[in-house]
């Protein structure tokens, strides 16, 4: 992956310029925000509203 960089923002572990976070730091949820026609990942310390967390031992992810 070209652009994967690790200057992330908002507790993103990795990251990339199109898509946001790819992965998170521990203990926080990894969130598909739908922005137009992409899917950008974001990093937050809880689930927005209406939306359930669920922990992995990989990838922690609200649905």
């Amino acid at each position: 992956h070209p652009n994967v960089s690790q200057g992330c923002q908002g507790g993103c572990a990795t990251c990339s310029d199109y898509n946001g976070c790819l992965s998170c730091k521990p203990r926080l949820f990894f969130v598909l925000e739908r922005i137009g026609m992409k899917q950008i990942g974001v990093c937050l310390s809880s689930c927005p509203s209406g939306y359930f967390g669920t922990r992995y031992p990989e990838i922690n992810k609200c649905t």
